[in-house]
């Protein structure tokens, strides 16, 4: 946008539109992180053993 000159509708709605672009795109490579780190959480609740069971409750 000009400086001195409000942005208009279309502008600000093309940014939001590249910041969200840009969150969801940063937010993908971190699940996948996750799920490698963390991946009992993806597995059926019988495989966790009964003592992690225990504790957690």
């Amino acid at each position: 946008p000009v400086l001195g000159k409000p942005a208009t509708l279309n502008q600000m709605q093309q940014m939001l539109n590249r910041q969200q672009k840009l969150k969801h795109q940063q937010k993908l490579p971190n699940v996948k992180q996750n799920q490698q780190i963390y991946p009992q959480k993806n597995l059926p609740p019988k495989t966790v053993p009964l003592k992690l069971k225990n504790a957690e409750l």
